[in-house]
């Protein structure tokens, strides 16, 4: 008698292939592989940079972060030192203008808008190395650049909005939110849209989308010790989202080098894991060796590192 036929297992749900990338990556990434999905890791990990930025900014001191990062800049340093004071006062000045609540509506705002176009990037430059690798010989690179520049149009109108917001009612910040915040809302859902149709109608690309998406499980728990940080620190938080969570060597180790030091800071134990938890998934979807997708996943990281570098050792 013939053995009767196995079905597949029922793919997993999204909240459990989430779980699944942190603690099993491997086994999980072949099943996405399988069914690839984007939009709900995507709107999860949104909805927690929202929610973190939203408790990070009702503590922070804005107008001394702010302060001192423009201080430590160096273009600031290009003008006349008679004027740099001058210079700072005036950037200044919304933050003084504003109450906390409207700031941390703007920071929330300027943080959810950024990811998308930050992940679909992503996938792209990811999908473009490894169709020159020859491992996605399927993938219809043209147009997906192409569906990544109608979305970057959507991205430039939200912008056009936001300014017209901010300047059109730079003495009414709660007219301003609210415009700028309805436009955000509508960039995302237009960018979704289209970013979705590419994805549904490339396979491979979808793939790649996916992986990208499934991996924001790491930057989950990252946003979770955020949040834990900022709520224990006392008001007025007076550090900035990159230096909350001292996971990086820099946090360890002081060397006075700067260059050393920018070094240290780029090895950073989320960073990390998050590369190496891509670096599975792309494995899954390219069968490329280890080696290999490694190779590729950790290239434009540093590249960004040894920017930093540069930047360092010229400016300081």
């Amino acid at each position: 008698m013939s053995e009767p036929s196995r079905e597949p297992p029922a793919p997993l749900s999204p909240f459990a292939r989430m779980v699944g990338v942190t603690v099993s990556p491997g086994k999980t990434f072949e099943e996405i592989i399988r069914s690839p999905g984007w939009i709900t890791p995507f709107v999860c990990f949104l909805v927690m940079v929202v929610v973190s930025m939203g408790i990070w900014g009702m503590k922070a001191d804005f107008a001394t972060i702010m302060g001192d990062m423009m201080d430590n800049s160096p273009f600031l340093k290009l003008a006349p030192e008679a004027q740099r004071d001058e210079i700072i006062k005036k950037s200044l000045e919304p933050f003084r203008k504003q109450t906390q609540t409207q700031t941390a509506l703007q920071t929330v705002i300027s943080a959810g808008v950024n990811q998308i176009p930050f992940f679909h990037g992503m996938a792209l430059v990811y999908a473009t190395l490894f169709v020159l690798m020859g491992a996605l010989k399927d993938l219809k690179l043209g147009s997906a650049w192409v569906n990544f520049l109608l979305c970057l149009l959507i991205y430039l109108a939200y912008l056009g909005v936001y300014m017209v917001a901010t300047i059109a009612f730079s003495e009414a910040p709660n007219s301003a939110i609210l415009l700028s915040g309805t436009a955000s809302v509508a960039m995302l859902g237009g960018w979704m849209w289209l970013l979705n149709r590419k994805a549904a109608a490339d396979t491979e690309f979808h793939k790649i989308l996916s992986v990208c998406c499934y991996s924001t499980a790491v930057l989950i728990v990252w946003t979770l010790v955020f949040i834990a940080i900022s709520l224990a620190t006392p008001a007025p938080i007076q550090t900035y989202v990159d230096k909350m969570v001292r996971s990086n060597l820099g946090a360890l180790v002081s060397t006075g080098a700067p260059v050393l030091q920018k070094l240290l800071e780029s090895l950073d134990l989320f960073t990390i894991w998050w590369l190496t938890t891509l670096t599975l998934g792309f494995r899954s979807a390219t069968r490329l060796s280890m080696g290999m997708t490694a190779s590729i996943t950790f290239l434009p990281w540093a590249v960004v590192v040894l920017i930093k570098i540069a930047w360092t050792a010229v400016f300081g």
